[in-house]
């Protein structure tokens, strides 16, 4: 069986599927004659084109392809965070545990089709653990993002990891270091970069942004905050997609188990860290809110870039990442309270148990599938 839903259908498919055949023909994909009469294909963004892993599509089948692309983006999801809190000295059963709420949340397990989405949410953790070590890497690393196409996450998560960069360290060398990144970065990317944002000023969001109705629409609902903690208490929208387990726009659950470890994280000694994601996630919740939070239509008409955001719940990213980090912190404070006691690794054990145990309920059958020879 392959995924095959929606965006997959309507846009993913199409795209894989000329792109490997202009390069199979020895032609740069530059120009798509079967959108609209014909328009820009490398300057789409969300084509893909210049993404390391839509070689996957080049080279195999799209069904395999998919099951390959989905793979190795889930696993280096986890790898990521798991890497990353290591090197934030957290034990490996922490950071196990860590590594399986930022991959496989209801934010990255509902995005499954969009796969321009998947391709930029993962990188984040490798970002930080890049830009630890030197520059270039982190150079790197965000270039890859980009290249995945979706510039709203790219925005969130340079955003998120420019705050933990300088929220971690003021001191001048380490601004120096972050402005150098990003120069040589827009210099990397320059080939991309500039077409998109020529045809960003030619398209709808480039003539005042997305339509206030329709960047409104879908803000997430107060009373449906309990969602976030299970999918099964997500509120009913009428654009629900037959054969979709839950609304993705307002999905972004993490669990009963991760809320209980995030709680224990506020007694963390971690200050930094715990502060750090306290404020990322509560700024990813707020902007969600969208028109239900009263000063929203004055950061949509003043603040640069949101009015390019089609839905603001797709700023639960941060939430979700600040979730991740207080799930550890709150873990290091458990095994931290237990630290003489024999029981210590069980109870470590069973909590990574619980948390694996829930996602999996919660993720199970989330979307429908076709025969793999479709």
């Amino acid at each position: 069986q392959s995924f095959f839903m929606r965006d997959l259908t309507y846009l993913f498919h199409p795209w894989r599927a000329l792109s490997s055949q202009m390069i199979h023909g020895g032609e740069m994909p530059l120009w798509n004659p079967y959108a609209m009469g014909g328009m820009p294909f490398l300057a789409n963004c969300q084509s893909s084109i210049l993404y390391p892993f839509t070689l996957f599509f080049t080279h195999f089948h799209f069904s395999l392809a998919l099951k390959l692309f989905h793979f190795f983006h889930y696993f280096l999801a986890s790898l990521g965070f798991f890497l990353l809190a290591r090197k934030l000295e957290f034990s490996r059963w922490i950071a196990c545990a860590g590594a399986i709420l930022f991959a496989y949340n209801g934010y990255l397990l509902t995005r499954f089709e969009f796969l321009s989405v998947l391709g930029g949410v993962i990188w984040f953790p490798w970002i930080l653990l890049c830009f630890s070590v030197h520059p270039f890497p982190a150079v790197l690393t965000l270039s890859i993002s980009f290249f995945a196409g979706f510039p709203q996450i790219f925005i969130l998560q340079s955003g998120a990891a420019l705050f933990y960069w300088l929220y971690r360290e003021q001191s001048k060398e380490n601004v120096w270091k972050i402005a150098k990144t990003f120069f040589i970065f827009l210099c990397l990317i320059g080939l991309h970069w500039i077409p998109t944002w020529e045809l960003l000023l030619n398209s709808s969001r480039g003539a005042g942004g997305i339509p206030w109705e329709e960047a409104a629409s879908y803000s997430f609902p107060p009373d449906g905050i309990l969602g976030l903690i299970s999918p099964f208490r997500i509120l009913h929208h009428p654009d629900r997609f037959t054969g979709e387990k839950y609304f993705w726009i307002w999905s972004a659950w993490w669990g009963i188990a991760a809320t209980f470890l995030a709680f224990c994280a506020l007694a963390s000694k971690n200050k930094k860290l715990l502060t750090y994601s306290l404020i990322l996630g509560i700024m990813g919740l707020l902007w969600s809110l969208g028109k239900y939070l009263p000063l929203y239509p004055f950061f949509y008409k003043h603040v640069p870039l949101v009015s390019l955001f089609r839905y603001p719940p797709v700023a639960l990213y941060w939430t979700i990442l600040s979730v991740s980090f207080l799930l550890v912190l709150g873990l290091a404070w458990i095994e931290l309270k237990f630290m003489d006691s024999k029981i210590k690794n069980g109870i470590l054990l069973c909590a990574v148990s619980i948390l694996i145990f829930e996602l999996w309920h919660y993720g199970k059958n989330i979307h429908p599938t076709v025969p793999s020879q479709y």
